[in-house]
């Protein structure tokens, strides 16, 4: 988080490097490759992370091309689901499960949980901060 807020504020002072398409897939892929089995948590977590804020923090000035992939509606509502599915894919993986059904059960109680639990809850805070935000706007009007 550190390193991307970093990379934020450099970018605002110097501008946005614009990478050759291809370049956008190998970082993600060499971020990925980072969290595998056998990879040390110390490069799992600067070199792989670091990989990953690089990479977002340089989409604003990419390609056309990337951008229009990462847009792809099967990836988008992926995205959305995705935070859901990743609290709820451990209590799967630990049960004695054939990996397709854990797969399964894991993106059904991710997807279910987003609209019963997740969804309403950021609304309502959402709806919450909204009203305190007008309330104090009006107080500092009326100052």
């Amino acid at each position: 988080i550190v390193f991307s807020a970093f990379l934020v504020l450099l970018f605002q002072k110097v501008k946005i490097p614009t990478l050759p398409a291809l370049c956008y897939p190998a970082i993600i892929l060499l971020g990925l490759a980072c969290y595998w089995w056998s990879v040390p948590l110390p490069v799992r977590g600067f070199i792989g992370v670091g990989l990953f804020a690089i990479a977002v923090n340089l989409l604003p000035t990419a390609p056309s091309i990337v951008k229009n992939v990462l847009s792809f509606a099967p990836l988008k509502i992926l995205g959305q689901f995705s935070f859901s599915i990743y609290l709820w894919q451990q209590i799967f993986y630990l049960k004695d499960l054939p990996p397709w059904l854990g797969l399964n059960l894991a993106i059904m109680s991710g997807v279910t949980s987003y609209f019963l639990i997740e969804k309403p809850a950021r609304l309502y805070l959402n709806t919450r901060a909204a009203k305190t935000s007008a309330v104090l706007a009006r107080k500092n009007v009326s100052n």
